[in-house]
């Protein structure tokens, strides 16, 4: 009868015990899903701690995923010294190397001494007339600017200018062609002229200067003059050495440089005495 009574009594009155253990039920239940020490009921929740099991996480598929990159290099390893192993190809194709070095080394042998000369200088490239023409201009440009250097202060002491004034003349020249050596990389990509282009305008310029010198000479021309001869002087120095690589390939561009260089040397030796023999006759 008491027992009875106690379990109406609670049913009716609704008391709280069995209230208080499902309670305690959906917390635990909460922590578990959640896995977090936070509760379900109280208002001051306690710090998380799912970061440090996220990490946990994190930790374990890296290190699965490195095992799998690990266990699919050692097979695409294995794979490979298999096909390398079992493949029939491999003596066919030493066997081809081996014919082709012969080979290379019997036309070696076959090769005279001028031969290897022209081979290992690119003398080769003397058979392209627009190298030859290129290679003649850059150096008979450089010739006539270094002799007309030389010469200027003598020219305009001719010409009856006094030393400050032969002075600031070069200056001038001097000034204009460094700051167009400084400009003219800026605005070169703007205009998208050629190597070659630009080059062939700043000997222009620098001719056409020459010419209204030996025209004019009064002091305000000679010094526009100076300043058409700097401005030409500047580009000829800066595109003189693209012009040849901008034509040959990478490779022959030693050759070509060498060429070039030698080329230089003996028009130097060769027209230099003309010049000077016809100036002091």
């Amino acid at each position: 009868m008491d027992g009875q009574y106690g379990e109406k009594y609670n049913k009716d009155n609704h008391s709280n015990v069995s209230f208080k253990n499902q309670e305690e039920n959906d917390e635990k239940k909460y922590l578990k899903d959640n896995h977090s020490n936070q509760s379900n009921r109280t208002r001051n929740r306690r710090k998380s701690n799912n970061f440090n099991y996220e990490s946990e996480v994190l930790k374990q598929a890296s290190l699965k995923l490195e095992q799998y990159l690990k266990e699919s290099e050692d097979k695409s390893q294995s794979d490979k010294f298999k096909l390398l192993i079992n493949s029939p190809v491999e003596d066919d194709v030493f066997d081809e190397k081996k014919e082709k070095i012969k080979e290379h080394e019997d036309v070696e042998e076959e090769l005279t001494f001028w031969q290897k000369v022209a081979i290992f200088f690119d003398l080769d490239l003397l058979q392209d007339f627009t190298f030859i023409n290129l290679m003649l201009g850059i150096t008979l440009a450089n010739f006539n600017e270094l002799n007309f250097s030389i010469l200027t202060p003598f020219i305009l002491g001719d010409y009856g200018m006094t030393k400050p004034q032969v002075a600031f003349f070069m200056s001038l020249l001097a000034g204009v062609d460094l700051c167009v050596r400084f400009c003219i990389p800026f605005i070169a990509g703007k205009i998208g002229w050629d190597n070659n282009s630009f080059f062939l305008f700043g000997v222009l310029s620098m001719a056409l200067g020459r010419v209204v010198l030996s025209f004019c000479q009064t002091y305000s021309v000679v010094l526009l003059v100076a300043v058409m001869i700097g401005f030409g002087k500047g580009f000829r120095t800066v595109f003189m050495a693209l012009v040849i690589p901008t034509h040959v390939p990478l490779h022959k561009l030693p050759g070509a440089t060498g060429i070039q260089l030698l080329t230089a040397g003996i028009v130097y030796l060769a027209l230099g005495p003309v010049v000077g023999k016809n100036l002091f006759i």
